[in-house]
Order: C-alpha cells, then structure tokens, then sequence
C-alpha cells in the first residue's frame, strides 16, 4: 500500500496544544505557535513530523535524502526543548491506499505530480502552498503543449492558479493554432489576452493585443 500526507489543511490545533496533551513544556511562544495541519482521513489521532534533517529518532522512515517522516515521541521531546529539526511540520492523521491502488490511479491520470519541493512546504504560506504547487507542475505541462486546445487549457490552469503571467502566455501561444476564418473565436482569445495582460500589469502587451482588436 502507500501512505500520502495533506501539507495545505489546517486543523484546530497548534503545536503547542499536541506538546501539552503529552506533558511537554514548549518555552518557544513561536513554535508553541506552529499550525497543527490535518494529513488525512485516517487514524487522525495519530501525529507525524515531516522535516529535513533525518536525525536519530526511534521511529522515523527516510522518503529522500532529505526528507523524512517520524512517528516517536522523541522527535517531539526535542523540539519543545529547542533541539528538533530546524524545518518540520506536524499532521494529524493520514491518507491511505490499498496495495497496487495508487499505481492505478496514477495510469488513470487520477493525480497531477510533480517533484517535491522544500520551499512550497516549509516556507511557503498555508494558503499559497496548493497554488505554488500547481504553477510548479503547469510549468512542467507547458513543455508538452501541442496544439491550440492544450493552450487554452493551460492558461485556464494557469489563471485559477493565480499566475496570470504564465496565462498570458499560454493564450498568447495559442493564437498561431487559430486558422483563418474563425475570426470570432480569435477576437474572443485576444479579448482574454487584453484583459490578462491587464491583470498581470503587462502594460506593453495589453497596448499590443488592443491593436489587433
């Protein structure tokens, strides 16, 4: 089977609450502080740490060499005395798969991957990170971009991901692919351009696309 953790939900807890439940004194107001995030449906009474810096815990399972999860209390023990990973978040609870499950709904196009990233999990903001990861993984898409269909599509990506730049430039690509005749469809396409181009500040293409209107 296979075992995911949600980064981006935030649960009722801090830090702080966890530390206490298990009669650990946390002087550290900030990491007191911490968000406590829910990593999945299950088992969430059961907490793990996902940091950097692999350390010497009693229960931890190394994902890459630079990321680990742990499960012991000593990790915990640690951190409310000042001592623990310098980057870490706590989850309750887990996301779970039955052997093979997840493979399939990989060859199902079920999941957008993309490569893990340090920044979008400890220091990007909780709000930002589903965003951050997703203009992470449409950038990879726009390699593979081939026709005027998956253009218009990457920008709509794009736009409800919050980057408007690379929407941009996504419609702009796409207006090669527009044969001649379909005049409508291309005077709706540089509408959007215009508008983009005013949303992103991109004061020079704006003036550009309005000259074609």
């Amino acid at each position: 089977g296979a075992v995911g953790l949600l980064v981006n939900q935030l649960s009722e807890y801090r830090l702080g609450d966890v530390l206490a439940q298990m009669k650990l004194e946390c002087k550290d107001s900030e990491l007191a502080d911490a968000p406590v995030l829910i990593g999945g449906p299950v088992q969430q009474e059961r907490g793990f740490v996902l940091h950097h810096e692999p350390g010497d815990w009693e229960s931890s399972y190394r994902i890459n060499p630079d990321w680990s999860v742990t499960t012991s209390r000593d990790i915990l023990v640690a951190m409310a005395a000042g001592e623990g990973p310098r980057q870490a978040v706590m989850v309750l609870g887990y996301a779970g798969w039955e052997a093979g499950q997840l493979e399939q709904e990989l060859m199902a196009n079920a999941w957008l991957t993309t490569e893990a990233c340090g920044r979008g999990v400890f220091d990007t903001p909780l709000e930002e990170r589903w965003g951050a990861a997703a203009k992470t993984l449409l950038r990879v898409l726009a390699e593979y971009a081939q026709n005027r269909e998956d253009w218009l599509q990457l920008a709509q990506w794009q736009q409800r991901a919050g980057d408007p730049g690379a929407a941009l430039l996504s419609l702009e690509n796409a207006l090669p692919y527009f044969v001649d005749g379909d005049f409508e469809s291309f005077r709706a396409v540089l509408s959007e351009l215009v508008r983009m181009a005013f949303q992103a500040q991109r004061w020079d293409r704006c003036i550009d696309h309005c000259e074609h209107l």
